[in-house]
């Protein structure tokens, strides 16, 4: 998933004029894209989780804004629930998941 595919504009969009994209022309550089290409990896560890574009979408525009990871906006949202987003972690990682419950 690449930003911009659901968000209108993605990185591109005008922050003065949120619903105007720019477009780069032969006098003008194309805009920057690092404030979303740092959440790039994140984004693709997450889509191999099973989280859908849309979602990863809005926690990537969350965490911008908030100065935060998708990860912890997917989290603080609750569209994704802790124990199975750790067990899918996890299983990615090929370690043991033990829920919190099983701790006490």
């Amino acid at each position: 998933m690449r930003i911009g595919e659901y968000a209108l504009g993605g990185l591109e969009a005008d922050q003065a004029a949120p619903h105007t994209i720019a477009i780069a022309s032969r006098d003008q550089p194309a805009p920057q894209r690092a404030a979303f290409d740092s959440f790039q990896v994140e984004i693709d560890a997450l889509l191999r989780f099973g989280i859908g574009k849309p979602i990863i979408a809005r926690a990537a525009i969350a965490a911008r804004n908030n100065g935060t990871t998708v990860e912890r906006e997917l989290l603080a949202s609750g569209t994704v629930d802790p124990d199975s987003y750790y067990a899918g972690l996890a299983r990615a990682l090929r370690l043991s998941f033990l829920p919190p419950s099983t701790l006490r």
